[in-house]
């Protein structure tokens, strides 16, 4: 009696094991017959003085379903404005997550950042959409001069710009101040974060300003020289965090870029 009790438990425990290793056997074959789509995104820093640590970091996802783990997927991060390139490698957690500190060696500029992952037996590959990514360094060659006014709506901007590095001092120093007359908005300068040129005669500055005494607003301005005076020439354009665009050629005045 109990030798077919016992053959009973063996029995049963061999059909479990079987049935077990039948449910893991469909798992595989689902896995390998419907890849996971994924989707990958780029969270990181967005601007680094050159030969500093920068943090660059993803997020890869599953499009078509939730994976137990995302662990171990490389991926690779690209820097490039088409001519130089810098990439640099990392693994995601089982989160999907994936971060690197990088030494950004590229020379000063804006650059495009994105993050791909090449697939595998179980998951596709993706890329991101690339972000701007600058690269600046302190260069006391860099004077920047201007004042004049822009024409909107028929009524007048005027601004007033000076912006340059010391030597041996990395945060730029000058002031930007702009008045619009229609609206009476008020925007002063708190601090620059950082200047670059983009050709000989076309610089961004970067920094903080205020709007009507409220601080905090980071701006972006790109300036251009291109003639002398700078009437209908010359370009002004300032984004600020929460403001609409304000750009345009001049209306009067004059810009001068000096690289030395």
């Amino acid at each position: 009696m109990s030798q077919r009790r016992s053959l009973k438990i063996i029995i049963i425990t061999l059909c479990l094991f079987l049935l077990g290793q039948v449910a893991w056997a469909e798992r595989v074959l689902i896995q390998a017959q419907v890849p996971f789509f994924t989707a990958i995104t780029y969270s990181g820093d967005t601007m680094s003085r050159r030969y500093e640590t920068a943090t660059l970091r993803a997020e890869l996802t599953a499009t078509n379903g939730v994976p137990d783990d995302f662990s171990g997927k490389p991926v690779v991060f690209t820097l490039s404005d088409g001519a130089t390139t810098q990439t640099a490698a990392a693994v995601t957690d089982s989160s999907g997550m994936a971060e690197t500190s990088a030494s950004i060696t590229l020379p000063t500029g804006v650059y495009d950042i994105g993050v791909s992952f090449a697939g595998d037996n179980a998951f596709t590959a993706s890329s991101s959409p690339t972000v701007p990514f600058v690269v600046w360094e302190p260069d006391p060659g860099i004077n920047i001069n201007g004042a004049g006014w822009l024409e909107k709506d028929g009524s007048r901007i005027s601004f007033g710009l000076a912006a340059t590095y010391r030597k041996n001092n990395p945060v730029a120093i000058g002031r930007l101040q702009l008045f619009d007359h229609g609206t009476r908005q008020r925007i002063r300068l708190e601090s620059f974060t950082w200047l670059v040129p983009l050709a000989d005669n076309v610089t961004m500055i970067h920094g903080l300003a205020s709007v009507n005494g409220e601080s905090g607003h980071a701006f972006t301005l790109t300036v251009s020289d291109e003639a002398t005076p700078g009437q209908g020439a010359d370009t002004f354009a300032l984004q600020l965090d929460g403001l609409p665009l304000i750009s345009d050629t001049l209306a009067g005045g004059n810009i001068v870029i000096r690289l030395n």
